[in-house]
């Protein structure tokens, strides 16, 4: 167990509040720190950080910590007085404590600040939207008062903010394009190797080290998502690289398992399998999320590969592993159930048992989240790929072209477009001038990865 943290008060603040209950809840359900940290993906120390009051913790992060303790919501629901949402109670004292300095006069900043100040004051209050040199502007400010921050606690709190950022990438598209997200994730880790620079302190850095391997990971899965799996293979290089220097052996799985998933969606069976292998090793015997996503990486590559009975007890693993992980909601860093029933119908697919591929095909998109855009499209393109398994190569190819029509355009590339090549592919002779297929190798051509801008 962890340290009971020091007396908290809710009228000193409301942070301390809700970490004093983050803390009762945690202890309650007979979790340590570190055992919290793992069934949510981040280090021990933000677990830490957030119980003494001295980082609030995100909605996004406050809500998986009641799914995983089983609150009924009850940290979340503190969240927006802790955030100064709602008026504190009159008795609050600032977190600035009574011997906080004012800030410095205009004349003591210098020109070059009041010359800042005067170009953010007029922008600001010339219009509700926030050009790009006001944007520039902004950023120079927080990269200024970071570099302003040299106290341990300063230094803690700014790594809880990175810990947060990259756990939040793993939630994954929320809709947005996957160009988006790649755009946004390269800049903050630029931002991230910035920071990690001018660390000296061998913890901090090992902290910064296992943040920069996350996202270095979340990189190169959306560029696999993307269709560029030269360039994703190099990313997950960084990452590998950026984990083994941090000496976090479950960074390291999660990332072999998660590239061995390049490989596989690509045509490479082979390759993936020994990813998928080595993954497995580094996860070792006990029950984790990578050590699942191994497990269903191995399944689906001796599928490809023919291996029937290896396939089988592969992806049997995977759902006993699965079985005993506490659900923390579908993160990239997990192994939800959904995204297990999308491994195991592709395993059975490729095996030929299409009847267990529809069931959990169905059942996935029952799970899926409201506003996902392209996992519900590769599930549908799934279905299509069982329904030319059963011989109806019409009905497939009619269904694919339907799914893919309706995307956005720069959706239509990548994954997407592989999964229909696969569908194409594996048409027999015969069935490869139906008009039905004649569309989909059109639709298919017309599709150009997008072009990546920074």
């Amino acid at each position: 167990m962890g340290r009971r943290p020091r007396k908290l008060n809710c009228y000193n603040s409301f942070a301390e509040y809700l970490g004093g209950e983050l803390y009762e809840w945690r202890t309650f359900r007979g979790l340590s720190q570190q055992g919290l940290a793992d069934r949510l993906h981040c280090d021990r120390s933000l677990i830490s950080l957030a119980e003494s009051g001295r980082h609030l913790l995100s909605e996004d992060m406050l809500a998986a910590c009641d799914i995983v303790l089983e609150t009924g919501g009850a940290l979340s629901r503190l969240r927006p007085w802790a955030a100064g949402d709602f008026p504190p109670p009159p008795h609050t004292r600032s977190s600035l404590g009574d011997g906080a300095s004012a800030p410095p006069s205009a004349g003591e900043e210098g020109d070059d600040d009041m010359k800042r100040r005067t170009i953010l004051r007029a922008a600001l209050g010339a219009s509700a939207v926030l050009s790009p040199p006001v944007l520039e502007l902004l950023a120079a400010q927080q990269a200024r008062a970071e570099s302003a921050i040299t106290t341990a606690a300063g230094r803690d709190a700014l790594i809880g903010h990175w810990e947060e950022t990259v756990w939040r990438y793993g939630c994954g598209y929320g809709g947005r394009a996957p160009v988006a997200v790649l755009h946004d994730a390269l800049l903050d880790l630029e931002d991230l190797h910035q920071f990690l620079a001018k660390l000296e302190d061998d913890d901090d850095r090992t902290r910064v080290l296992r943040v920069s391997a996350q996202m270095s990971g979340i990189i190169a899965l959306v560029l696999g998502d993307m269709g560029h799996p030269r360039d994703a293979h190099r990313w997950y290089a960084n990452a590998a690289a950026a984990a083994q220097a941090s000496k976090d052996t479950a960074v390291q799985a999660w990332v072999t398992a998660r590239e061995a998933m390049v490989p596989l969606n690509w045509g490479q069976p082979a390759a993936a399998l020994r990813l998928a292998d080595r993954a497995r090793n580094l996860a070792g015997e006990g029950i984790s999320a990578a050590g699942a996503l191994a497990a269903a990486a191995q399944a689906r590559a001796h599928a490809a590969l023919g291996h029937t009975q290896e396939a089988r007890k592969a992806i049997a693993d995977a759902e006993h592993a699965r079985e005993r992980l506490r659900d923390t909601g579908a993160t990239w860093y997990g192994y939800p159930v959904q995204q297990h029933l999308v491994h195991a119908s592709r395993t059975y697919t490729a095996i030929g048992d299409t009847g267990p591929a529809d069931r959990m095909q169905a059942e996935a998109l029952r799970l899926i989240s409201p506003t996902s855009v392209m996992s519900p499209a590769l599930i549908h393109l799934d279905e299509a790929l069982c329904t030319a398994a059963k011989g109806d190569h019409d009905s497939a190819c009619t269904q694919a072209v339907h799914i893919i029509t309706t995307l956005p355009p720069s959706y239509r590339t990548g994954l997407i477009a592989r999964r229909g090549q696969e569908l194409v592919g594996g048409l027999p002779h015969g069935a490869r001038e139906i008009t039905a297929a004649r569309d989909l190798r059109e639709i298919l051509s017309s599709a150009q990865p997008p072009q990546l801008s920074t």
